[in-house]
């Protein structure tokens, strides 16, 4: 019982309507998540009671069994829909996928707790993780018809970019979001910026096409004629996700 709600109890007037509580945002994070983060995170107990606890404790992954190098964009789609081809692994027996992964859920899960549409599309078991593949000029995917990701792991945000492309696709799912969007630059820039502004500009220096987009996004919202209305759109859209979220998971974690 807050202080006004005392007085008019001890004056023998009705109950005042509770206030409700204030959501204070976290600060954007400097820099994406390291291994310093990752270590007291886990000493911390940060995965604790989380949906994906396991992968975010790095005892589990989900990874795509086929070697991708040389398939097309098509087809590695319809390999991270097929149970063949996708399967979750304990990493503490399978070392070489563990060590390649490196922390790779445990960062990103750190980095969307300070990004709410990222957090939103965060799903470890939506992604299969590319263990095989090297260095490539595209670093993941995102499929809205079979609301799966595919993830080049030696891109260390690359889950945290494709969550916020499937934490875009949910929020179409409500109405007031849906028309917001309509209002917005284009889905890639939206991410660009989400990863550069909330991320940690981990994407910076990627060089090409990357570079680009992200100079571009940049731009477009702090510098462009509209740039005004696309923050507030943005901060719109956070507090939607923020929303879907509590809704989708009331006790636990968000």
């Amino acid at each position: 019982m807050d202080m006004g709600n005392i007085l008019s109890w001890l004056t023998g007037g009705a109950q005042a309507t509770p206030s409700p509580p204030q959501m204070t945002p976290a600060p954007p994070m400097g820099a994406y998540p390291n291994s310093d983060d990752v270590a007291f995170a886990k000493k911390a107990g940060f995965g604790y009671g989380n949906p994906a606890e396991s992968f975010i404790e790095g005892k589990a992954a989900q990874v795509l069994k086929p070697d991708t190098d040389g398939m097309k964009i098509e087809d590695i789609v319809k390999a991270t829909k097929d149970p063949k081809s996708v399967s979750v692994i304990d990493t503490e027996k399978d070392p070489i996928a563990g060590k390649q992964l490196d922390d790779v859920y445990t960062k990103a899960a750190l980095a969307v707790n300070r990004m709410p549409i990222a957090a939103l599309g965060f799903e470890p078991r939506k992604a299969a993780m590319d263990v095989q593949l090297g260095k490539a000029n595209l670093g993941g995917l995102y499929s809205p018809s079979e609301d799966t990701m595919w993830v080049n792991s030696t891109y260390p945000s690359a889950l945290v970019h494709e969550s916020t492309h499937r934490g875009i696709n949910l929020l179409r799912g409500n109405p007031e979001a849906k028309q917001i969007l309509g209002d917005m630059p284009n889905e890639e820039a939206i991410v660009r910026y989400l990863m550069a502004k909330q991320g940690g500009d981990d994407e910076k220096g990627l060089g090409g096409i990357s570079d680009a987009q992200r100079e571009g996004a940049l731009y477009s919202f702090d510098k462009g004629l509209r740039s005004n209305t696309y923050q507030k759109n943005l901060q719109s859209l956070d507090k939607i996700a923020q929303d879907m979220i509590a809704k989708r998971n009331p006790r636990g974690p968000r």
